[in-house]
């Protein structure tokens, strides 16, 4: 198998198996619980009703403002959650809150990935404490199993003390991502780190592969994605000019035989399992 220089991977299904429950009533009674203890009440209905129409009134405003901005490109937009988490607050907590589905100032905010404008905060007391504080909890508790994929961090390493750059593509809030990284001991293990939610898009998007490729003026036939899902790591990659290689996961898309569909997507490998030692084996040990 060829080497590469740069060997970009998945997190999510790649080198982290994760199982998320966002729909259960428990979780929703504890979020509710958890925005009470803040002075914010909502009923579980409400609160779930209300979280679920911001995420989608933002990945609107968000979409729109990326067509306008590149309208012969196909985007796929990656919003701030903690920007649905503000609007939940100022329901609450300020009788001027939105009430329909225009989100005043949702796109400057929010495409520039700025941070949060201290007076714009301060109008409704949400604070980014509040902030964060509120979107760790909405994670611990809507996590139900985690843990590192095995011969993760072997591989990892091995690619790096040989000399390659490995750098981690993921589809995330940087929120949720940045401590589960830390916490699973594998934020040390990559030589740079791109978070879809920093930069308004998500994989597939073209402009999100580019920002690595950008970044260290990376040839993209010297790269190598490795990923778990067929459209946005596989075929992702292969619109961005590099080599992938599939992996199937239990976060993988259901299919009748995921090979053959990851092969349609442009995969250059394949195999049927998350064990990242098979991956070691054809990556380092065959070469």
């Amino acid at each position: 198998m060829k080497k590469y220089n740069t060997y970009l991977f998945a997190l999510y299904g790649t080198i982290i198996d994760i199982n998320i429950d966002e729909s259960s009533a428990n979780f929703w009674d504890k979020m509710t619980e958890f925005f009470k203890a803040q002075n914010a009440n909502f009923t579980a209905e409400e609160l779930e009703s209300k979280y679920n129409r911001y995420v989608l009134d933002e990945t609107g405003v968000l979409s729109s403002h990326l067509i306008q901005r590149t309208p012969n490109e196909e985007r796929w937009p990656e919003i701030e959650l903690d920007k649905v988490f503000y609007w939940l607050y100022s329901d609450k907590f300020d009788d001027s809150a939105p009430i329909n589905n225009s989100l005043p100032n949702a796109t400057e905010a929010t495409v520039n990935a700025l941070d949060w404008n201290q007076d714009f905060v301060n109008a409704v007391t949400v604070t980014p404490e509040l902030l964060h504080s509120t979107m760790r909890y909405f994670r611990k508790e809507s996590i139900t199993h985690i843990k590192v994929n095995e011969g993760a961090i072997e591989l990892l390493r091995e690619l790096r003390a040989q000399g390659s750059k490995v750098i981690l593509l993921t589809n995330a809030q940087r929120s949720f991502a940045e401590g589960e990284l830390k916490e699973l001991g594998l934020w040390q293990e990559f030589d740079d780190i791109f978070i879809s939610s920093d930069y308004s898009c998500r994989k597939p998007d073209p402009h999100f592969y580019e920002a690595p490729l950008r970044k260290y003026k990376l040839d993209p036939a010297e790269c190598l994605m490795i990923g778990s899902h067929p459209h946005d790591d596989i075929r992702g990659a292969k619109k961005a000019g590099m080599d992938a290689f599939y992996i199937h996961s239990a976060l993988s898309p259901k299919s009748d035989n995921p090979l053959i569909t990851a092969q349609e997507n442009g995969a250059n490998y394949s195999i049927p399992s998350s064990d990242l030692r098979v991956v070691k084996r054809m990556l380092i040990d065959q070469l």
